[in-house]
């Protein structure tokens, strides 16, 4: 049965830059049993998750119809492929809270659901569309307002981002996070109640060599690098614990997975919490976000050197 042929519209996204539209063709000079792997030896500048998405967005075209990575061509067929490369901001004008600010850096509170940069299927209501708003363009070009968040903060978790905004600033305090000199504060509700009301864990983390996509605790020490929380039980409620969690260390989803190895993942986490927790009651809210807020930040102004405290009560149910 022929594939249904929907209609590329003209424009690819509304509310981008129309210079993020990328669009190319490509006349097959063979036949090949597989089209995703046709395109990646002929193209450069595209990874195999780019990939992936645009296939699934139907964004690449053979003979007008959309196709699938697994697709033969023969010679002849024309491949067309449409992308956005978010090169150029476009100012928004987003709910966010300033926490401080003067002429070296800023720090907002970053709501959840929210990423730091554009992406794949994200191309509008990020933070470096809320700062080409916030900085005239005469001022910042769009590669100076990507420099500007010096550490990172998923897309899942609110609370404090620390932005420098100017080169200086930027390296001093990406030295900072770097050494482990700044000492970060969040606050989470977990599933259940540790046995201990405060303690250290000490599990280094890595991708696992089998599953490259899957990052986990690594216990023999055979992968992962060193990775170092301290946590302090805050309260308990019917089924769920809020908790202090401090890294010692900066790995990528360190307190979601620290906590799922405690065997108590935060609530709302469906990568690391396991189908069991997320069939529980006792939510402090309705809503399948993820609880974990970045409450507090020390660190040392990267220009006056003198320390500086922020904290950033969340405006929510944690």
């Amino acid at each position: 049965m022929p594939r249904a042929a929907p209609l590329i519209p003209a424009v690819f996204e509304e509310g981008v830059d129309p210079r993020n539209h990328q669009y190319m063709w490509i006349e097959a000079d063979r036949s090949h049993p597989s089209l995703g792997t046709y395109l990646r030896d002929r193209t450069e500048g595209i990874g195999s998750q780019q990939w992936h998405t645009l296939f699934q967005q139907q964004r690449v075209r053979v003979n007008e119809i959309p196709a699938q990575a697994t697709d033969p061509i023969k010679r002849g067929d024309r491949i067309e492929i449409r992308r956005v490369h978010m090169q150029y901001l476009l100012p928004e004008d987003l709910a966010i809270e300033i926490c401080y600010r003067d002429e070296h850096l800023l720090a907002i509170n970053k709501p959840e659901g929210m990423p730091v940069h554009p992406g794949l299927g994200c191309y509008r209501g990020t933070v470096l569309h809320f700062l080409r708003q916030l900085f005239p363009a005469q001022q910042y070009a769009d590669s100076d307002v990507r420099r500007m968040p010096v550490h990172r903060l998923d897309k899942a978790t609110s609370g404090l981002l620390l932005l420098g905004l100017h080169i200086e600033a930027q390296a001093q305090l990406r030295i900072q996070f770097e050494k482990g000199q700044v000492e970060k504060t969040y606050e989470a509700w977990v599933w259940g109640k540790p046995e201990m009301n405060e303690g250290v864990i000490d599990q280094a983390i890595g991708r696992c060599p089998s599953e490259p996509n899957r990052i986990t605790t690594d216990p023999e020490g055979t992968f992962g690098k060193p990775a170092i929380t301290h946590f302090q039980c805050l309260e308990h409620r019917s089924g769920i614990t809020r908790m202090c969690l401090r890294p010692q260390t900066g790995r990528t989803h360190q307190l979601r997975i620290h906590m799922a190895w405690l065997g108590h993942p935060i609530v709302g986490d469906r990568r690391y919490g396991g189908s069991e927790h997320e069939l529980r009651v006792g939510l402090p809210s309705g809503g399948n976000r993820l609880f974990l807020h970045a409450h507090a930040l020390k660190f040392k102004h990267p220009v006056s050197q003198q320390e500086i405290e922020l904290k950033c009560p969340s405006s929510g149910p944690l």
